[in-house]
């Protein structure tokens, strides 16, 4: 709740959440339900549409999710639209340097030591992680990577750890 309209609440610990400055000037006044992480599963809320992967969609049906899109801006482009697709894109071409490196040179341990720093990348503290690790699990190189370190049985548990992180944050494509 905005603390200009319920000034009790600003010592109440269940109203404070951390967010960054530009998502907390969006919010400002604005009163609608958003989802609270700690609260929420966001993959129940939110989805990402697959016609353009950097763009959420609301997925429920209480409105909590559109509220949330609508609040934060989350589909702003300039703000965070471009930033979310310029981070993916930066990923992408190093998985593709990767899988390049991969089929001309064979497996190297530092093409998989490459390949967890890309999925580090999109676990839950990094920015634009949900979009990420979305991006991430529904991407041909990436999976063409995976396959080629399964045949040659280098899938290790830290990378099969490092994926159900991944996927217990990135969203649905709708």
């Amino acid at each position: 709740m905005p603390k200009s309209k319920n000034p009790d609440e600003v010592v109440n610990w269940e109203n404070l959440f951390p967010s960054c400055l530009r998502c907390n000037r969006k919010k400002n006044n604005r009163e609608e339900k958003i989802i609270n992480p700690c609260e929420n599963e966001p993959r129940e809320y939110l989805g990402i549409v697959n016609a353009n992967r950097f763009r959420f969609k609301a997925i429920d049906s209480g409105g909590i999710g559109e509220s949330t899109i609508d609040v934060i801006g989350l589909n702003d482009i300039r703000r965070v639209m471009v930033p979310r697709m310029e981070e993916w894109e930066s990923l992408k071409e190093r998985l593709m340097e990767i899988e390049t490196d991969l089929k001309e040179e064979g497996f190297k341990k530092k093409y998989k030591n490459r390949l967890r720093k890309i999925m580090e990348n999109c676990l839950p503290d990094m920015s634009y992680s949900a979009t990420k690790a979305t991006n991430l699990l529904n991407d041909d190189t990436y999976n063409e990577i995976k396959n080629i370190l399964l045949e040659s049985e280098q899938w290790t548990a830290d990378l099969k750890k490092l994926e159900e992180d991944i996927e217990h944050i990135a969203l649905r494509l709708v």
